[in-house]
């Protein structure tokens, strides 16, 4: 069985091309088709300079590039009629299609967890409706809208107040979990493990240890 797997990608971070490179391999090996999406996807769709606009009113501390990318990703998704997102920095290490597809049954919007979380499985239309919950967001000086003190949206925030079902398969590096078949190498995760590598690097290490062995 072969299913597809999306990630997004506007060039707005340094290292994302080998990182993009990684996550393909991860996932090629375990069955799965991934692509990669970008702006090109949405281009054309009626009121997106309107829809940009809007977004770019969000606060954030993040580049206001890659921020908008985060927010975008949702309408490719549902674009492209919806399916499995994850961040590019997601490892595969074992989650097959036949599991995903056993646990996406009945659901519309559900999540395979990660620190973000990054693995997010949503049909066409709940993609669109999270994009119209991200423009109608209305930041206030509460917790969920700050970050260490500074005014600070992001789609992984408001996600945090939208129910769904979820099921936890995604560990950080370094953490031992064999019941955990991605790893999620986020910027915080990464820096955490105070060995001072690049994220790519770790990235290709998970990579090189897993069981199917290193990449020809």
């Amino acid at each position: 069985m072969t299913a597809t797997v999306y990630c997004y990608y506007d060039p707005v971070l340094p290292g994302q091309v080998e990182e993009i490179a990684i996550w393909k391999l991860s996932w090629e090996r375990y069955g799965w088709n991934p692509v990669v999406l970008n702006h090109s996807a949405i281009e054309g769709y009626p009121g997106l300079p309107e829809l940009e606009r809007r977004l770019s009113l969000l606060p954030t501390v993040n580049p206001k590039a890659y921020e908008m990318a985060c927010y975008l990703r949702w309408l490719a998704l549902a674009l492209v009629g919806g399916g499995l997102l994850t961040d590019y920095d997601c490892v595969n290490v074992g989650f097959t299609p036949e599991e995903y597809a056993t646990a996406i049954v009945g659901k519309a919007l559900f999540s395979f967890g990660g620190h973000g979380p990054g693995v997010f499985y949503a049909d066409r239309e709940a993609a669109l409706t999270l994009v119209e919950t991200f423009v109608s967001h209305r930041p206030t000086s509460g917790k969920l809208d700050n970050w260490f003190g500074a005014p600070h949206v992001s789609d992984l925030m408001i996600l945090a107040i939208v129910p769904f079902e979820s099921v936890e398969l995604c560990r950080r590096p370094g953490e031992v979990n064999p019941a955990a078949k991605i790893v999620h190498c986020s910027h915080d995760a990464v820096h955490h493990m105070g060995t001072g590598k690049q994220r790519c690097e770790v990235m290709r290490e998970i990579l090189e240890s897993t069981e199917k062995g290193p990449p020809c």
